[in-house]
């Protein structure tokens, strides 16, 4: 990783008494989804469903950018359940044909996403998105 962060471009530097090397910048999108996933786990707010796979979803699908975001999922459930179940469908069976971990399934497909759609699918993006 060197002193610059492979995911934002920003100063990345080594903790004290580690061998590790992170981004300081607190915009960073990386830093950012960790820092979903903390506030999620069990240790704080223990918030059901908010592995890794998810958090990443969220975040790719423009759902959620801020904390506040997370609460507000609920107003988009039935949009999720609508759109997703024929994914969770494909991924499920996937999983099982292929022998692979649904979570390396989803991650995968997260990064393709990000990389396709780098606005996400907010549906304000998707309203005036021009192809």
């Amino acid at each position: 990783i060197g002193n610059i962060c492979p995911i934002c471009g920003g100063k990345a530097e080594a903790e004290e008494d580690t061998a590790d090397i992170r981004c300081i910048n607190p915009s960073c999108p990386a830093q950012f989804e960790r820092r979903v996933q903390h506030f999620a786990s069990k240790g704080y707010m223990d918030i059901n469903g908010f592995g890794e796979a998810a958090t990443q979803a969220l975040i790719a699908a423009g759902l959620i950018s801020d904390f506040a975001d997370i609460y507000n999922l609920k107003n988009y459930r039935q949009k999720m359940i609508d759109e997703l179940s024929d994914v969770c469908w494909y991924l499920t069976n996937a999983s099982i044909a292929l022998g692979v971990n649904i979570e390396d399934i989803i991650r995968h497909n997260v990064e393709k996403l990000k990389a396709r759609h780098p606005h996400g699918f907010s549906s304000e993006y998707l309203k005036y998105k021009k192809d």
